[in-house]
């Protein structure tokens, strides 16, 4: 489902956002019209298919796994989100207006142009105080690679724990999102678009542990004369990772992987297992359904549209998998965003995306993965 390189479903964003003839970004992001909110959703429709299953990154010892980046831009007074939580890190930048952010315990007030984020695990929410409101979102699956990186993670979210997830204002952070805008907005488009998103999301994450965390706790960059045997094998563990999420869209078998590492079916799975104690068969159903979510969640296209673009030629085999893993028919998921509810009955509506949040519900075989 692959034209001269590019995905079928990519290929659709990229011809709709393009006909919007948008020549420069706006002077401000600020989704103040229906108008300003279309271009918003053409925005993550591209974002959608340049950076969720870009390789994760090692950054002070700690890995970052990328899940989402999307604007988030409510468009009713007066919004707030329900109670929730996740299980993924979240790290966002609010471009315009002021909103309140809470967590059980404690309060923090967010204006244009601060920087806040959230651990995993904890319950929070957001109202909004002035309008308009627009998030540029970021949630990452972070995992510690060593001591340090333990420390750094535990750091974060114990400042988080206390009510210290608002960092105010930070002029690097404005000046890399206002990158992020243009190269979006960007006629005719950026031949490397997706490496200068990548580049830019990883220097965001950089200056983001500059702030939140003190210069003592953060570990150096790896270097090559750091390097331990066990660095070599998360290495290797990473070069699976990366070869799944490249062919994401490509019919994926046990036997191709092995073949491609020149690594027999038995060595490559037991190395995947041992080092995300997951299987890697799982592992490439997971990133699967996981871009069938965000499909569903943000674009209109058909369901057989996205079986075919994810490698299912047996369109009801894909709705059988998307039923046993998560509980429920690919319509049905949609129609529930569509609806401003969420696959968790308890969780957050409609404000992470355009037509909803949508969760893992609870039970699901990847809640822990």
């Amino acid at each position: 489902m692959r034209k001269n390189g590019r995905s079928l479903a990519a290929s659709q964003a990229l011809n709709l956002f393009e006909r919007v003839k948008v020549q420069a970004p706006p002077r401000s992001i600020t989704p103040a019209t229906k108008a300003d909110a279309r271009d918003f959703h053409l925005c993550n429709q591209l974002l959608l298919h340049h950076v969720d299953y870009s390789s994760s990154w090692v950054i002070r010892g700690l890995r970052w796994a990328p899940q989402v980046f999307h604007y988030c831009c409510p468009l009713e007074a007066n919004h707030s989100s329900l109670w929730h939580e996740h299980d993924v890190f979240e790290l966002n930048l609010l471009c315009q207006g002021s909103l309140n952010f809470q967590t059980t315990d404690h309060t923090v007030k967010i204006r244009a142009g601060d920087v806040y984020y959230m651990s995993p695990g904890l319950r929070h929410r957001w109202s909004m105080v002035t309008a308009p409101v627009s998030i540029a979102g970021f949630h990452f699956r972070v995992s510690a690679l060593n001591k340090t990186g333990s420390e750094l993670l535990d750091t974060l979210k114990k400042r988080a724990a206390e009510g210290q997830f608002g960092l105010g204002k930070n002029t690097p952070h404005a000046q890399i999102h206002r990158s992020i805008w243009e190269a979006l907005h960007r006629v005719p488009r950026c031949p490397l678009l997706a490496e200068k998103l990548n580049t830019l999301f990883q220097l965001f994450v950089e200056e983001f542990l500059e702030l939140a965390v003190p210069g003592d706790v953060l570990a150096p960059p790896v270097t090559i004369s750091t390097l331990t045997p066990e660095t070599v094998s998360i290495s290797k563990y990473q070069q699976i990772v990366d070869y799944v999420n490249q062919n994401v869209y490509k019919p994926l078998h046990l036997e191709d992987i092995a073949q491609h590492f020149n690594y027999s079916v038995r060595h490559v799975s037991r190395l995947f297992q041992k080092e995300s104690g997951m299987s890697l068969g799982l592992f490439i159903l997971e990133r699967k359904l996981q871009i069938a979510q965000r499909l569903l969640a943000t674009t209109d296209y058909p369901v057989k549209t996205i079986a075919l673009e994810l490698g299912y030629n047996d369109v009801g085999y894909f709705c059988r998998l998307f039923r046993t893993h998560l509980q429920g028919t690919p319509n049905k998921f949609r129609m529930q965003i569509l609806a401003g509810r969420t696959a968790r009955p308890e969780g957050p509506s409609g404000h992470h995306s355009f037509r909803g949040n949508y969760q893992r519900p609870a039970g699901s075989p990847f809640a822990a993965a």
